[in-house]
């Protein structure tokens, strides 16, 4: 999930309060 991680990334509008991490954000995602 390296490559679909940073399109998904974007695609969730940084709904996490730490741009920082990407992991949190992934989890966030309304797949």
């Amino acid at each position: 999930l390296t490559p679909l991680q940073h399109e998904y990334h974007y695609t969730g509008e940084l709904s996490v309060p730490e741009p920082s991490t990407p992991g949190r954000m992934q989890v966030r995602f309304p797949l």
